[in-house]
């Protein structure tokens, strides 16, 4: 491998980025960690297989085999690579090599160059290397409107592959498309939906996370044609993960509040995970303030767990701070969540003036209480 990109064309990683991505590989010799991170990279590597595993909604399911930090430095930018021996390494028996000097050469080559064989490389027997060949038409396509015919058909087939990779690379070019060709959002919106109800939690999650780019560019009827999608996700979805994303994109959309913050606060009062309760909180700090939206927040910052209290804090601070400035508000917080809010206030210094009068309404609530 080091032969075909070049000698020079790994730069070493820095000691902090190495200890937090790879603990173990950080502690290696900068000559060895050159020879030994990319050498299996084109090589015989049998560690990353071409059968998908199934779905843990966390995107074991899509999983190529390699770490964050090998996919990064595949799809880093460089000037020496050797193109011609990677084109010729797509020939490879070894799928895994195929894989990834197809992800190189994405990257790194021009895309013109390339059309030939990533058009080859959608009819690859492993997954892997038809996702990104998928990924790689669509880059071409978007400096080349003229790709878009042959491009659309392999995305809607793509979106009914049985291999959850595939499918997350069609609905994520699709929502690129979408984004950038309006006289096609009618065909397209719908397959975007269909993206968002995909069994594998990886491919709604990744999907609705996209959807945010989508947001300045729909008008407002396409926009809330896609509202009942996004708060089904918001709602009902299995996957934690792709709750998360769902509640940080309708945080983004500033219409139909009406059917939006009804969803949030429900999640915010009932779901288990606290992770997506915060997520909750987080998104309606952005929302016009509801009598059942103080009621969950103000039961928020009750919570036991801190980084909910914060975000409830922090929520209403921004959208309503007369609420935590009432008596019959302040009166209900328990000693925990008037320190947290205290402390929340505090941070927020002079730079907003709201948030110092609450402070001292805060400050107030607990002298009142330490001196009855």
């Amino acid at each position: 491998f080091h032969r075909l990109i070049g000698p020079n064309s790994y730069p070493p990683r820095s000691s902090k980025y190495a200890l937090r991505i790879d603990p173990m590989k950080s502690l290696m010799p900068l000559k060895l960690g050159r020879c030994f991170l990319l050498l299996p990279v084109l090589l015989l590597s049998v560690n990353c297989s071409s059968h998908r595993i199934g779905d843990r909604g966390d995107c074991q399911d899509i999983s190529d085999g390699m770490s964050q930090y090998d996919v990064h430095v595949l799809r880093s930018k460089r000037d020496d690579i050797d193109s011609e021996k990677l084109l010729a390494s797509l020939e490879s028996w070894n799928s895994t090599t195929r894989f990834k000097s197809l992800l190189i050469l994405i990257s790194n080559t021009d895309l013109n160059t390339l059309l030939p064989h990533l058009r080859v490389a959608l009819q690859d027997k492993d997954p892997r290397v038809r996702a990104i060949s998928i990924e790689g038409l669509t880059m071409a396509a978007e400096s080349q409107a003229a790709l878009i015919p042959e491009l659309l058909p392999i995305l809607t087939q793509g979106m009914q592959d049985e291999d959850p990779g595939i499918r997350l690379s069609s609905v994520l070019g699709l929502i690129d498309v979408t984004a950038d060709h309006q006289t096609l959002r009618p065909q397209l919106l719908p397959l975007v939906a269909d993206g968002l109800k995909d069994s594998s939690a990886c491919v709604r999650a990744k999907a609705v996370a996209r959807f945010q780019t989508l947001i300045g560019r729909l008008d407002s009827s396409e926009l809330e044609a896609m509202i009942p999608h996004l708060i089904t996700v918001v709602s009902s979805d299995s996957s934690v993960w792709a709750r998360r994303h769902a509640l940080d994109t309708v945080r983004m959309i500033n219409i139909a509040s009406e059917k939006i913050i009804p969803a949030i606060v429900t999640v915010l009062k009932d779901h288990p995970d606290l992770t997506v309760r915060s997520a909750a909180a987080y998104a309606l700090e952005t929302k016009e303030i509801t009598p059942a939206s103080v009621e969950a927040l103000i039961e928020a910052i009750n919570h036991e767990y801190s980084p909910l209290r914060i975000r409830a804090v922090a929520a209403l601070v921004h959208t309503q701070p007369d609420t935590l400035m009432s008596q019959d508000n302040l009166s209900i917080l328990s000693d925990q969540g008037l320190r947290t809010a205290i402390w929340y206030t505090e941070c927020q210094g002079e730079s907003k003036d709201d948030a110092l009068a609450v402070f001292h309404a805060l400050v107030a609530e607990r002298d009142s209480r330490l001196n009855p």
